[in-house]
């Protein structure tokens, strides 16, 4: 007695294959893999965090502004933006937030502080020490974005032009 649509193979009956379906199967599972083995490459080159591409640096035209940032930044989250101002005399040096930079990614803290920060209709003006020993100023940004997509972003040194840039903030 022999099982309707059964066939007999290896002495064994087969129920329910489906060739088709196992083809599309198995390249579901290639795909599925290959997205995986994307996300550890991803992630391994710092596209997900730390990593090689986690940062980038810019530096103006006269070589005087370096700013180093994170391209990636994820809003509500704290995120470091290092800014190399060049020493070019005695004296302090001054910095210019523009509105745009200070709306979006709410700057909490600035290391060191600056000896003035002014106000001004376009944005934020702040003046550090230059210490006599030092041939620049480090200033570290400390900011919390708090929107999503592509933000512009410029700074520039007192009457300098503006370096400008985009990060992406990711939800």
């Amino acid at each position: 007695m022999a099982i309707e649509g059964a066939e007999r193979v290896d002495d064994e009956l087969e129920i329910g294959f489906d060739d088709r379906f196992e083809r599309r199967w198995h390249y579901a599972e290639l795909a599925g893999r290959g997205f995986m083995l994307l996300v550890v490459a991803a992630g391994l080159l710092g596209f997900l965090g730390r990593g090689p591409f986690s940062h980038r640096t810019i530096v103006d035209a006269t070589g005087r502004l370096a700013i180093d940032y994170e391209p990636l930044a994820r809003s509500g989250t704290a995120t470091l933006i290092t800014v190399h101002l060049r020493r070019t005399g005695s004296g302090n040096q001054t910095l210019s937030l523009d509105n745009h930079f200070l709306e979006p990614f709410g700057l909490t803290q600035i290391l060191p502080r600056p000896v003035t920060e002014v106000a001004t209709g376009s944005g934020l003006d702040l003046t550090f020490a230059t210490p006599n020993h030092s041939s620049d100023v480090l200033i570290r940004l400390f900011v919390r974005p708090n929107g999503v997509g592509f933000v512009p972003l410029a700074l520039r040194t007192g009457t300098g032009e503006a370096s400008r840039w985009m990060q992406l903030v990711l939800p």
